[in-house]
């Protein structure tokens, strides 16, 4: 299994909700290389993705985030991670 299957087998497993912030932005630093690394057929959705992964870790980084938001970005984490799993980009 290469590096990157790896990675993206851990982010598949995951449960979001018992993570704590600094295990997600973790998580999304090793998500967002392995998109930067991916085949270039899929590069623009990858890089979408990526970016959005970048700007959530960003968010989490900068935000003392409970309750609604917290929510809001864990559905997100999910939603972005079925995509990446898919393939429905």
């Amino acid at each position: 299994m290469s590096n990157q299957e790896l990675i993206l087998e851990q982010l598949r497993n995951v449960n979001y909700d018992k993570l704590s912030k600094q295990d997600i932005v973790t998580m999304l630093d090793a998500g967002e290389q392995t998109l930067e690394n991916m085949a270039a057929s899929r590069k623009t959705a990858i890089d979408i993705i990526a970016e959005a992964m970048n700007q959530t870790k960003n968010t989490l980084e900068a935000l003392d985030y409970s309750g609604k938001v917290e929510v809001e970005i864990r559905k997100n984490l999910s939603i972005l991670r079925e995509l990446l799993m898919t393939g429905d980009l």
